[in-house]
């Protein structure tokens, strides 16, 4: 591949259709990929380039078309009604087996390209149509505190009226370190009732 300029720099797992084989389910493993190509290949040696990574990995691999929208490589790693066909222990077996894998992972000069990035507090952004580099104002929102104590009974969020825990429809609220021996924000939490209860906050 590096011979023919060309570099996996994209792959995302996909656990695709269950089917069960004697009442064990089996998913359809396959993987999405990205190529960075540096020039245009007659299509002679791009065949050539397929059957030898063919013979390489003992798997089928096959080209499909030009990304036009990044969503189309990475929509899920499985979908829903799969997982929800699966039993409690197998759902474990599933969580255990792939437990700690890079089921989404950039490679090579992509993944140099998000670490660039990621150092400088940058990111790409898309302006008419060309991509422009700016500085990535939420860099760094996400880095825990070291200093202080936990903060005591604040709120997260809150959520719709439902019946979360009883039978009543009601509003709930979802609260950060919550003790009932401090709480310091009654009327905060009465007007996230409120909120909730007019459906927004």
């Amino acid at each position: 591949m590096k011979r023919a300029g060309v570099q996996i720099v994209f792959r995302s797992t996909e656990l695709g259709t269950m089917k069960r084989q004697e009442d064990l389910p089996t998913f359809h493993l396959h993987v999405h990929a990205i190529v960075q190509m540096t020039r245009k290949l007659p299509k002679a040696e791009w065949s050539y380039l397929l059957q030898r990574v063919r013979g390489w990995w003992r798997h089928h691999f096959k080209d499909s078309q030009e990304v036009h929208q990044a969503r189309e490589v990475c929509k899920y790693v499985v979908k829903p009604p799969e997982i929800e066909a699966l039993s409690g222990e197998e759902l474990k077996a599933l969580y255990e087996q792939t437990f700690r894998l890079h089921l989404v992972q950039c490679l090579g000069a992509l993944k140099d390209q998000r670490k660039t990035f990621e150092e400088n507090d940058t990111m790409p952004r898309k302006e008419s149509e060309r991509w422009v580099v700016v500085k990535n104002w939420n860099a760094g929102r996400g880095k825990p505190s070291t200093s202080g104590k936990p903060s005591r009974n604040s709120i997260v969020c809150t959520l719709a009226p439902a019946a979360y825990l009883t039978n009543i429809k009601e509003p709930a609220a979802i609260i950060l370190n919550y003790s009932d021996k401090s709480m310091i924000q009654q009327d905060k939490l009465a007007r996230a009732r409120d909120a909730a209860l007019l459906g927004h906050y």
